[in-house]
C-alpha cells in the first residue's frame, strides 16, 4: 500500500446495548411530528415507531443500511431533539457534552466545534451522511433534528476517518402536521437569540419547512462579541407512490471579533481574564453555504435505489492584531497584524441499491454502492511582518486602543488543495430469531494535492485500502424483563491518510497497514 495512512480495528465483546442507548438515549420516545410539545407520560405505539423510523433514517444516512441501532453490533448514541430544546443548546459542542467517549477541544476562535472521540480527532464528521468539517464550519442546532454518534472505526461505511468514531447531524424534515415555533433566549454577556420553525404540507405530494435564528453575544473578554445568522430550508416532494426527492439549503454568517485569548507565558497569570490583546477594530466575517438533494426510488417490493449529492462553500476572512513577544520591560507585548483571506469547498455524492428479502426465516438486507468526495481548501496569508509596518504595541496592566491603525500587509504565504476519495462499499445485515449478523467491506482510492509556499513544490500522493467489518447481535428473550437488551461483537478497520506527514516531509513515505485491537 503506497503513501502513509493510519488503519485501526475495533473488537468489541458482549456489550449491552438499548434501542436509545445511554446519554440522552434513556429519555422518553418522542414526538417528532411535533417537536415544540411537551411529551405525554404514557408511551404509544405511534411515538415508539416514529423513534424507531428516525433512527432507521439516520443509521441508513452514515451507515448506508437503514436499522434500528439496537439491530447493528456498533455502539451508536443519539441525542435527540427534546433533549436538545429542553437544555437549551444551540451549538453542536453543548449537545454531545453529556455523550461518554467525547471530549471538546480547541476550536477557530471559538466559533466552531471540534472533538475528541475516543481519544481520537472527530472533528470531521458527517451532516445528513454527508463529510462535513465541524472544525471549519459552524452548525446551528436550530435546523437539527438529532445528532448521532458512532462510535469505533467507521471507514467501512463512510470513508478516510480517524479510528474513534463519527458525528452525524440529522437535520428537520417537513412534517404531516403543522410546526409553528418561534422560541426566544436570553442569558449573561448579553445573550440574546430568536429562532423559528415553520413547517407545512403544501399538498398531496410536497412539504416544505423553514428555519432560522439570530443571535448576538458578548464575552468575558473586553471587546470580544459575535452576531450569528441562521437560515435552512428543506421541502420533500413524492412525485409518485415510490420515489421520493429531499432538497435541503443551508445559508449562515458570522460577523465577530477574533480573539486569540491570553499569551501563552507565564505571566499571563498575573493580568486579568478579560483582557484583550487585540485592537477593537479586529474583525472576523465568515459567509457558509450549503445544499444537497436525496432520491429514494422503490423499484420493486425487494429493490431499492437510492442517490444524493451535497455541495458546501464556506468563505472567511480575518482581520486581527495579536501579540508576539513580551518585551523586556516585563510589561509591553510588540504585537503584529495579519489578513487571511480563505475559502473551503466540499463536494460529496453516492449512488447505492438495497435487497432486502426472507427466506426460511433468514431476513436478509443487502446494500452496495459507490460515494465519491472532494475538497479543495485555500488560503492566503498577508501580514505586516513583511512589509515591516509599524503595529502598536500594547501595555498588559493599562492597554491603551487609542493607537495608530496598523500599516499595510504584505503576502506572507498560501495554501491550496485537498483530498479526493472514492469508496467502494458492501454491507450485508442478515436477521435470524434473536441474532443479528453484519458483513461489511469498503475499497477507497484516495488522492491528494497540495500547493503550499512553505513546502515546494506541490504535492501529489494517493492511497488505496480495503476496510472490513464483520459483527454479530444476539438479542437474548431471559432479558427482556430489564428492556430491550443487545449482546453484540464487532470487529471493524478504519481508515485514515496521514497528510500533514506528507507535506511537512515533502516526500511520499510508507506506512504498514495496521490492525489496532479495541474493547469496550
Amino acid at each position: 500500500m503506497g503513501g502513509a495512512c493510519s488503519i485501526s480495528g475495533s473488537i468489541a465483546a458482549l456489550a449491552v446495548a438499548a434501542l436509545a442507548p445511554p446519554a440522552w438515549a434513556q429519555t422518553a420516545p418522542i414526538s417528532l411530528d411535533a417537536p415544540g410539545k411537551a411529551q405525554a407520560n404514557s408511551l404509544n405505539d405511534a411515538k415508539v415507531s416514529e423513534v424507531v423510523v428516525t433512527a432507521k433514517r439516520a443509521t441508513e444516512d452514515a451507515l448506508h443500511i437503514g436499522a434500528a441501532p439496537i439491530d447493528l453490533p456498533i455502539a451508536v448514541q443519539i441525542v435527540p431533539i427534546q433533549a436538545i430544546q429542553d437544555q437549551g443548546f444551540v451549538r453542536l459542542g453543548d449537545a454531545v457534552r453529556d455523550v461518554s467517549g467525547v471530549t471538546r477541544k480547541e476550536a477557530y476562535f471559538g466559533l466552531t466545534d471540534s472533538f475528541n472521540i475516543r481519544g481520537f480527532d472527530g472533528s470531521t464528521g458527517l451532516f445528513n451522511g454527508f463529510r462535513h468539517d465541524y472544525y471549519g464550519q459552524v452548525m446551528d442546532l436550530v435546523n437539527v433534528q438529532s445528532v448521532e454518534v458512532i462510535k469505533g472505526p467507521a471507514s467501512v461505511t463512510t470513508g478516510f476517518l480517524e479510528p474513534g468514531g463519527v458525528i452525524n447531524t440529522i437535520t428537520k424534515r417537513p412534517t404531516n402536521d403543522p410546526i409553528t415555533d418561534f422560541v426566544l433566549q436570553g442569558g449573561s454577556f448579553d445573550f440574546a437569540r430568536g429562532e423559528a420553525d415553520i413547517s407545512r404540507r403544501i399538498d398531496d405530494q410536497l412539504a416544505v419547512r423553514l428555519t432560522g435564528s439570530v443571535e448576538h453575544t458578548s464575552s468575558f473578554r473586553d471587546y470580544v462579541g459575535s452576531d450569528h445568522y441562521s437560515l435552512g430550508a428543506a421541502a420533500d416532494w413524492t412525485p409518485t407512490s415510490k420515489t421520493k426527492v429531499e432538497l435541503s439549503a443551508y445559508y449562515t454568517r458570522i460577523d465577530a471579533t477574533p480573539d486569540r485569548g491570553l499569551p501563552n507565558d507565564p505571566i499571563s497569570l498575573t493580568i486579568s481574564p478579560d483582557r484583550f490583546f487585540g485592537q477593537p477594530s479586529d474583525s472576523y466575517h465568515l459567509n457558509e453555504y450549503e445544499a444537497s438533494v436525496v432520491v429514494t426510488q422503490e423499484v420493486t417490493d425487494v429493490l431499492s435505489l437510492r442517490s444524493g449529492f451535497d455541495w458546501s462553500r464556506s468563505q472567511d476572512i480575518r482581520r486581527n492584531t495579536q501579540a508576539i513577544a513580551l518585551q523586556p520591560d516585563g510589561r509591553t507585548y510588540s504585537r503584529d497584524y495579519t489578513v487571511v483571506p480563505g475559502s473551503f469547498d466540499t463536494k460529496t455524492a453516492f449512488a447505492e441499491g438495497h435487497l432486502r428479502w426472507n427466506t426460511f426465516g433468514f431476513v436478509q438486507h443487502l446494500a452496495g454502492g459507490v460515494d465519491y468526495t472532494r475538497q479543495d481548501q485555500r488560503y492566503e496569508f498577508l501580514d505586516t511582518d513583511v512589509t515591516g509596518a509599524f503595529v502598536a504595541p500594547i501595555d498588559i496592566y493599562t492597554p491603551n486602543y487609542n493607537v495608530p491603525p496598523p500599516g499595510p500587509v504584505g503576502p506572507d504565504g498560501h495554501s491550496s488543495g485537498g483530498p479526493q476519495d472514492v469508496g467502494f462499499y458492501l454491507n450485508d445485515l442478515i436477521s435470524y430469531g434473536p441474532f443479528d449478523l453484519l458483513l461489511g467491506v469498503r475499497q477507497d482510492r484516495f488522492t491528494y494535492y497540495a500547493s503550499d509556499i512553505d513546502y515546494p513544490p506541490p504535492q501529489h500522493f494517493a492511497n488505496n485500502a480495503t476496510t472490513p467489518r464483520v459483527g454479530l447481535v444476539y438479542k437474548p428473550s431471559l432479558l427482556k424483563r430489564f428492556g430491550t437488551v443487545s449482546l453484540y461483537a464487532n470487529y471493524a478497520e478504519s481508515f485514515n491518510p496521514q497528510l500533514y506527514i506528507l507535506l511537512a516531509n515533502g516526500r511520499r513515505r510508507r506506512r504498514p497497514k495496521a490492525s489496532r485491537p479495541r474493547s469496550g
